[in-house]
């Protein structure tokens, strides 16, 4: 609650220690039978979305680096169980994505150059491919033009060329799955291979 009445007095660094505090009581052994501790991976999540919404969307890296700060906490509430930190990861990936309007090139180019959200931005575009796999959905478009970004290090080249092999991203799934081992890595090329009749 301390951590909450800090967020909404503007104070997000006292805020953050409280939601802090309330994980380190939890593991040195202080009941916890609410889940408290979970929940202030999202709350002190929420701290970082507040501020990526008030910068200036020009230039985007540092609204990048806030919605990267963010998916970091949303994940270590995901990994603890939480659907909420699921689906936050989820809206997190809609707003880099662009929902249902066109992404932003430019948040999108610099969103790919975290590491952490680069993954989630994959997995959430994998995921919706699955809906309808006939047709990729036109952020899986703009995602693999962002990846192919100078400076851009695929931080899951083995899904990103499955990605843009579905696509017709030949050339860029074959180089991509060259730096990739794994099940999807020995799948791309198999694919690739049946193409020109190569059984």
């Amino acid at each position: 609650m301390l951590g909450r009445i800090a967020a909404r007095q503007g104070e997000p660094a006292r805020a953050a220690a409280a939601f802090a505090r309330t994980r380190a009581l939890a593991l040195a052994g202080v009941p916890d039978p609410f889940g408290l501790a979970v929940a202030s991976y999202g709350e002190e999540a929420r701290l970082h979305l507040d501020a990526a919404a008030a910068l200036p969307p020009d230039p985007p890296a540092p609204v990048a680096a806030s919605l990267e700060a963010a998916t970091e906490l949303y994940a270590q509430q995901a990994l603890r169980g939480s659907a909420s930190g699921v689906q936050s990861l989820r809206m997190v990936a809609e707003r880099v994505l662009g929902g249902d309007a066109p992404a932003d090139p430019a948040l999108l180019r610099a969103a790919v150059a975290q590491p952490l959200l680069q993954r989630v931005l994959v997995a959430y575009v994998m995921a919706r491919g699955q809906d309808d796999p006939g047709t990729p959905p036109a952020a899986l478009a703009a995602l693999a033009d962002a990846l192919q970004a100078d400076g851009v290090t695929p931080a899951a080249p083995d899904r990103i060329a499955a990605l843009c092999y579905r696509l017709g991203r030949y050339d860029l799934a074959a180089r991509l799955v060259a730096q990739a081992r794994g099940p999807l890595a020995a799948w791309v090329p198999a694919k690739l291979a049946l193409q020109p009749g190569d059984m």
